[in-house]
């Protein structure tokens, strides 16, 4: 059995996850195995056709393929992301088609079913039965439990392979958009009233529909509105993983390009930001994925607290749950407030200028009253598993994110409420005698809403007579 790695991330043979694949080479060495970076390559790959065959050939001699990456800000790293798009562009599907594929990530899993979804919708998008997925914390390896699951994984890849086993699909072919987007002029744009507006984008071509799109929101604000595109900022590189970051937020690239000062002086400095983009396969592009990377070196503190944040899809967004996650969960990571997702999936023309309209108004109504969503499952989720590395093992490595964590009162572990500890050990012992128990069931309703029933019989929400 030949199994090809193909290796995401941009740190080479140094990364974690290598150290997965290096283990089930060992375990496994009656197969034969080939790795192929595509990340820490992928310029290489762009500019010389010879090198991508020769990947496209390792391919083509495969009999599974194995997706192997870390999570880079809650996906794959910009380096694959860009290496799919090749194949797409270049027309090399059809030398994945029929093969059996599997994705390995390591990670603190945040967010890292997002890039287990995306590796299997691109896979069955050429035509690959997936067999499984694997996504260990970096260092499960260390122990016996994460080390039989590893190999557990792999034993049933190689099954699905050799006795040739059926595998469902689960994600559905994307539908092909015929809409021409012909926008009329904004009536009654909306004032934005001194409001930093900055739109970012990635339009490829100057009547694109994300061009358009772009232009016609402009439109909808009355007053200035810094359009930017990203194809045409100073951005040298992917995020190297170098963690050069970790200790006081100074990226690798500082001084080299013109993104963090970009980032610094324009995107945080807006109070309505607007990221627009078309879909390129499944996600974004791989523009946008470098951006969002390279936004790392700000680690994993909020770049973007108390902004007002919307997207602008080009694409067919309502078939793409796993992007809208994405985008869900980055805001919330940011703790910025998602005014909303406006794709051009409509029936006429009229119907998207009043959606461009409608989110402009919208955005600067929230900023007016300073509105910022509270966290679903998705933002309480993230924080609570980045606060639990930073504090614990990760401390070390990303000390400004601790500095921030401890004065920004991330550190909330219900072992610091004293009193409430306190209150459940009195309560537990009380509960343990029957009758008490029982009086107690009977009132369980209202004994829960009797907080909440308190703040309704004052005047102020607060509890605050004024």
């Amino acid at each position: 059995m030949r199994t090809l790695v193909i290796a995401g991330s941009p740190k080479g043979e140094v990364s974690v996850t290598r150290q997965y694949v290096r283990y089930l080479e060992e375990r496994f060495p009656q197969h034969a195995w080939s790795v192929v970076d595509v990340a820490s390559r992928i310029h290489k790959l762009e500019r010389d056709p010879e090198t991508f065959d020769a990947v496209i050939a390792e391919v083509r001699a495969a009999d599974v393929v194995l997706w192997a990456c870390p999570v880079y800000v809650l996906l794959v790293p910009a380096g694959l992301k860009r290496f799919i798009e090749l194949v797409h562009e270049r027309g090399a599907g059809s030398a994945f088609a029929g093969k059996y594929a599997a994705s390995l990530t390591t990670s603190i899993h945040f967010h890292d079913n997002c890039a287990h979804d995306y590796l299997r919708a691109v896979s069955e998008d050429l035509g690959i039965r997936f067999a499984g997925s694997h996504s260990p914390e970096m260092y499960d390896l260390q122990k016996k439990r994460g080390a039989e699951q590893l190999i557990g994984f792999w034993t049933q890849v190689l099954r699905c392979s050799e006795q040739q086993l059926a595998t469902p699909t689960r994600f559905a072919s994307l539908p092909r958009q015929e809409f021409a987007y012909t926008p009329s002029p904004c009536s009654q744009p909306a004032r934005n009233h001194g409001l930093r507006t900055v739109i970012l984008h990635d339009s490829d071509e100057a009547e694109s529909r994300l061009s358009v799109m772009v232009r016609r929101l402009g439109q909808s604000f009355g007053g200035p509105v810094e359009k930017i595109n990203l194809r045409e900022l100073s951005i040298k590189g992917n995020c190297l993983g170098c963690l050069r970051c970790a200790n006081a937020n100074h990226c690798a690239y500082e001084g080299k390009d013109g993104f963090i000062d970009f980032y610094n002086s324009v995107l945080k400095q807006a109070d309505l930001l607007i990221f627009a983009g078309s879909v390129v396969d499944r996600h974004l592009s791989s523009r946008w994925r470098q951006f969002f990377e390279r936004g790392f070196f700000n680690t994993h503190t909020p770049s973007f607290a108390g902004k007002q944040l919307a997207f602008v899809i080009a694409g067919p967004l309502s078939h793409l749950a796993n992007l809208r996650e994405v985008l869900a969960g980055y805001t919330q990571w940011q703790e910025a407030n998602l005014v909303d997702i406006v794709s051009d999936e409509v029936h006429a023309s009229a119907e998207l200028d009043t959606q461009l309209d409608a989110l402009a108004q919208r955005m600067i109504a929230a900023a007016h009253d300073g509105y910022v969503q509270t966290f679903d499952f998705v933002g309480v989720g993230g924080r609570k598993v980045f606060r639990d590395h930073i504090f614990g093992p990760l401390r070390f490595v990303f000390p400004a994110d601790h500095r921030y964590y401890a004065r920004s009162g991330f550190y909330d572990f219900p072992t610091r409420n004293w009193p409430m500890r306190v209150l459940n050990r009195v309560l537990l012992l009380l509960f343990q005698i029957p009758a008490v128990r029982r009086a107690f069931d009977k009132r369980m309703k209202e004994a829960t809403i009797m907080p909440l029933v308190r703040i309704h019989a004052s005047p102020d929400p607060q509890g605050d007579s004024r």
